[in-house]
């Protein structure tokens, strides 16, 4: 993982990203609402994602063990 001490001359396109967002939002407040229910329908569909592969694999791995 990258340090997080970044001078401002060393800043890469993620950071020029979110600082311009950043001064989009101020701008333009009603933004700030609609960024931050896009962000939470991502985050919910990965946690989604992630939980559905847990359980298939749990259930791989029930199927290919033999009871005793």
């Amino acid at each position: 993982m990258k340090a997080r001490n970044k001078s401002k001359s060393e800043k890469d396109d993620i950071d020029l990203f979110f600082e311009t967002m950043a001064k989009t939002v101020k701008k333009f407040p009603k933004l700030k609402f609609d960024i931050m229910t896009l962000f939470h329908e991502k985050d919910m569909r990965w946690l989604d994602s992630l939980t559905e592969s847990s359980a298939s694999s749990s259930r791989m791995s029930e199927i290919s063990t033999p009871s005793p």
